[in-house]
């Protein structure tokens, strides 16, 4: 099975591959290519070199590894961002790649992620998730409902996104 353990500096390019493999194979066709054209392994490599490299947001980051070491997902959160969730916790991304869906990584990220959260005094949990994305079945059946929704530019057009929620970290079912 998966081990998870919190995100080191030396993970950004790691994590920058299974980023950008999962949008790939989640969006080619569903978003703009010129959007997943921009968002290369490169930018995602200095976005979390950046991220990693600061003590304060590193600890929020949680990776999970095959039995080899490699990391074939991974889960970023903290505190709600923007105060429209409802939420005190937030997941601000959960990708695993593809062929490693359905072996219970996003599972094991999620529950990983909602024992952080309950550590730092968070007792409730919201995602945004564009409503095109197949994950959305996966948070419904760990306990996330809809709560809210709002539309989102990507390359000039608009995308609905949802708000997943749970009221309580514990309501969520690994």
């Amino acid at each position: 099975m998966a081990r998870i353990r919190v995100a080191r500096a030396g993970d950004a390019d790691e994590i920058a591959r299974v980023h950008w493999d999962s949008w790939e194979t989640t969006y080619r066709g569903v978003l703009p290519d010129e959007v997943l054209d921009e968002r290369t392994v490169e930018v995602r490599r200095a976005f979390w070199e950046q991220l990693l490299s600061d003590e304060a947001t590193v600890s929020g980051v949680l990776v999970s590894c095959s039995e080899e070491g490699a990391i074939e997902g991974f889960v970023a959160c903290g505190r709600e961002r923007s105060g429209t969730l409802g939420a005190e916790g937030e997941v601000y991304a959960i990708y695993v790649r593809r062929e490693w869906q359905g072996r219970g990584y996003g599972r094991g990220l999620m529950a990983a992620a909602a024992g952080w959260l309950r550590e730092t005094g968070c007792s409730s949990l919201g995602l945004w998730v564009l409503a095109a994305n197949p994950a959305v079945k996966f948070y419904e059946r760990i306990g996330g409902r809809v709560i809210a929704r709002r539309m989102e530019l990507f390359g000039g057009q608009e995308f609905e996104e949802l708000a997943m929620g749970w009221d309580r970290i514990d309501h969520l079912r690994p």
